[in-house]
């Protein structure tokens, strides 16, 4: 049976079909999830494997060929795992490096360091506390943050500038 048949028969509710079609791209999927270290990964690649599945036509005729159907969803796949990781960038702190540009440097990579830096920060205020948070962990830069905040560029680059400078003397 064909990947193409396989396609067909799990489209009309052969669960067994399904079963064949995520074993064969379990490898794959297996790769992406263990490079993006999410707790979720492969589920989310999975879910997005039915939902691709589910969405190939029956009618075409470019998918009858075995290597084409399989490189068209392998692709696919690889392209799902490029979008997940962008989002999961955004959101994982497993390592920090924060390059304030002013000789302050602070690396993030144990529980250690991380609470030395909590406390570092308990000498800002909770206004510079979040533009530091918006700038350097969360990579927004200063017109995102001014928006956000409903304040001036001008003002949110004075709290930036007052925040490094009492980091920078408390360090």
């Amino acid at each position: 049976m064909t990947i193409y048949d396989k396609v067909n028969r799990a489209k009309d509710g052969d669960s067994k079909s399904w079963e064949e079609i995520i074993d064969i791209f379990n490898p794959i999927m297996n790769k992406y999830a263990r490079l993006l270290c999410g707790e979720d990964t492969k589920q989310d690649l999975i879910i997005f494997l039915i939902k691709l599945i589910n969405k190939i036509g029956g009618d075409n005729s470019n998918f009858l060929e075995d290597k084409v159907i399989l490189g068209y969803i392998s692709k696919s796949i690889k392209h799902e795992y490029i979008r997940l990781s962008k989002q999961y960038s955004k959101y994982s702190i497993k390592k920090i490096e924060l390059n304030l540009d002013l000789d302050l440097e602070l690396e993030l990579d144990d529980d250690n360091s991380l609470i030395e830096v909590l406390d570092l920060l308990n000498v800002l205020t909770d206004k510079q506390k979040e533009v530091i948070k918006f700038i350097f962990i969360d990579c927004n830069n200063i017109n995102e943050v001014a928006t956000y905040m409903n304040i001036s560029r001008q003002a949110v680059n004075q709290i930036k500038n007052r925040a490094l400078n009492k980091l920078r003397m408390s360090i």
